[in-house]
């Protein structure tokens, strides 16, 4: 009981302003209406919270590494970060190069750090399983449904916020809040800083006014500090200041002191992008053909029965219409249509595109269905004459039927997994703790996490096909440079420079893609190599795991290619040396 009345008083302070539509107190000694009002917060955030243990024990199993390339670096980096922290060597540079030469799974210039540094912490305290960092990505989708069911009950009425639990039932947020990825904890950020934005703008905001600008700002440049395309909640803060806050508050002396403020908190970000990864800005710019395209327009909105459901799509549409003829409704549809073309517009203008980018669009989509809803159940209620209670029980009754739906449909959306990584790090653990392993093949990221995972004192080594024998750019076959022709030349240089008598060779439709990639699947058929064991990855393949029983050269440099930041770019750089303590609270036993 205590901890649930703790919630509720935590809520009760975020939610400062009045609920919408709430009357005046009367002078009674017991204000029922304010008491059922306070209830109904209490059961919306029960109803919340029991459908966010409903979404964790959905793929419970997962390990959330699934989307290849970005989930296990996302995973991995946290672990290089925390890593970093604990010893904070003075060059990063020189630490970073040195870490990725053991562990060639990182990105900490290509993705800025705030939720890295998150996943730093919780792996300090819980210990480095990808299972902490996909339960930190589904904390953050209880904060998303949190503030959902806020601004629901601020906003359009208190019998509303029922709504907010729905937000974890949508096809797009239980896909990737099961996924080491960005969109989630980004998303969590981005619609905390539009509520406490539009609690600024709000002409009728109390005197914590400026608490809240303070709270809007803070939880924009923690969005972009996340993702980069989180910047998008700018804009639409923008936008709403052009149309709804008016020009003397936009131009106001706080409001462009702030934005100046928020600009140099995330220029370093942009600085270290545009110097580390300037093939993924590459990337964002459109192309005239693209703009001109219909295809490009409609990419999202084809794309979005995926992010919302069917069902959902339609409320929304009819709560847009309605919205729009209804005067008391008409200012929020306004304000989430504007929200919702923003997204739109923004995302589509990028030339990269996955739905995954736009899953801003989920709570103003849910909302405008919410919408749909009250004024259903309004106008039927006024045609039978209901009372006000009996017409927000009815409201509260259709949103439960609707979430009831869609638990039984959010069973059935599929998530990807993979497995196999998690034993065959465990296999040269065993047999190889002291020695490189090369790993060939499109998820080499899952494989290099657990290795890492398992090897609190650096002792192991991973080296990858890709910067051994071939090199790209983000995608195969982009920037592409193969260092081998022939089967001889992938042998000679397997043994003077790759220093690796383990391979672990992927096989798979995406794995042999590449001529590189092909030979050295022929070579390890030679005599110079014995399979050992093989490790099934699921639907994508295997892993064969090879010994090669001839002489190696161990080579003290290793020479990393980047074509990423520009044709025949490379750092030569030792590998991170390994440590005597085991600083991974519980890594030792992770891969038992």
């Amino acid at each position: 009981m205590s901890s649930g009345k703790g919630i509720v008083i935590m809520l009760s302070y975020i939610h400062e302003a009045p609920l919408a539509n709430q009357q005046e107190e009367t002078n009674d000694c017991f204000d029922g209406r304010r008491f059922a009002a306070d209830w109904g917060l209490v059961g919306q955030t029960v109803l919340l919270f029991a459908v966010w243990i409903y979404l964790c024990s959905l793929h419970w199993n997962n390990d959330g590494l699934w989307f290849q390339g970005d989930a296990p670096r996302h995973a991995l980096t946290g672990l290089f970060w925390k890593d970093y922290l604990q010893s904070f060597p003075t060059n990063l540079k020189d630490y970073t190069l040195s870490y990725f030469a053991r562990y060639p799974a990182i990105k900490p210039t290509s993705y800025p750090p705030l939720f890295h540094w998150l996943e730093g912490g919780m792996y300090g305290l819980a210990g480095p399983s990808p299972y902490v960092a996909k339960h930190l990505v589904l904390l953050f989708a209880l904060l998303s449904a949190v503030y959902t069911m806020l601004w629901l009950r601020r906003w359009l009425a208190p019998e509303a916020g029922w709504a907010g639990a729905l937000l974890l039932l949508l096809p797009g947020i239980v896909r990737w809040s099961h996924g080491i990825m960005l969109n989630v904890p980004a998303l969590g950020f981005s619609l905390a800083a539009l509520f406490y934005m539009r609690c600024w703008m709000d002409p009728q905001r109390d005197t914590a006014g400026s608490r809240q600008l303070y709270l809007g700002v803070a939880l924009s440049v923690a969005a972009v500090a996340t993702y980069y395309p989180g910047a998008v909640v700018l804009v639409v803060i923008g936008a709403w200041l052009a149309c709804f806050g008016g020009y003397r508050r936009l131009l106001s002396r706080r409001t462009l002191a702030w934005a100046g403020a928020s600009s140099l908190a995330v220029a370093p970000l942009g600085w270290l992008l545009l110097r580390w990864a300037p093939t993924s800005v590459g990337w964002v710019i459109p192309a005239g053909e693209q703009v001109a395209s219909l295809g490009n327009w409609l990419y999202y909105a084809v794309r979005l029965p995926n992010l919302v459901g069917f069902p959902l799509l339609g409320l929304a549409a009819a709560g847009a219409a309605a919205g729009c003829a209804s005067r008391r409704w008409r200012h929020e549809t306004w304000v989430l249509l504007i929200w919702i073309a923003v997204v739109y517009l923004v995302f589509s203008l990028i030339r990269g595109k996955e739905s995954r980018y736009v899953l801003l669009l989920c709570p103003a989509l849910l909302m405008l269905g919410t919408i749909a809803i009250l004024v259903l159940v309004q106008a039927v209620g006024r045609r039978l004459r209901a009372t006000p209670a009996a017409i927000r029980i009815a409201t509260a009754a259709m949103v439960l039927l609707l979430i009831g739906v869609q638990v039984e449909q959010a069973w059935r959306i599929p998530v990807p997994a993979l497995s196999g990584f998690r034993e065959a790090a465990a296999f040269f653990r065993r047999h190889a703790p002291a020695e490189p392993v090369l790993y060939d093949g499109y998820y080499d990221g899952p494989f290099t996490f657990y290795v890492r995972a398992g090897d609190p004192g650096f002792r192991q080594q991973v080296v990858l096909g890709n910067k051994l024998l071939y090199a790209y750019a983000l995608d195969q076959g982009w920037h592409l440079e193969e260092y081998a022709s022939t089967p001889d030349q992938v042998l000679e240089i397997l043994q003077s420079r790759g220093g690796c008598r383990w391979l672990a060779i992927e096989m798979s439709d995406r794995s042999d893609t590449l001529a590189a990639a092909r030979l050295l699947r022929e070579v390890v058929q030679r005599e110079e190599f014995q399979q050992v064991a093989s490790f099934s990855m699921g639907p994508p393949g295997r892993i064969d795991i090879y010994q090669l029983l001839v002489p190696v050269q161990t080579p003290e440099f290793v020479e990393l290619p980047f074509p990423i930041l520009g044709a025949g770019t490379r750092f030569r750089t030792r590998p991170i040396p390994a440590r005597r303590l085991a600083h991974d609270r519980g890594s030792q036993d992770f891969l038992q």
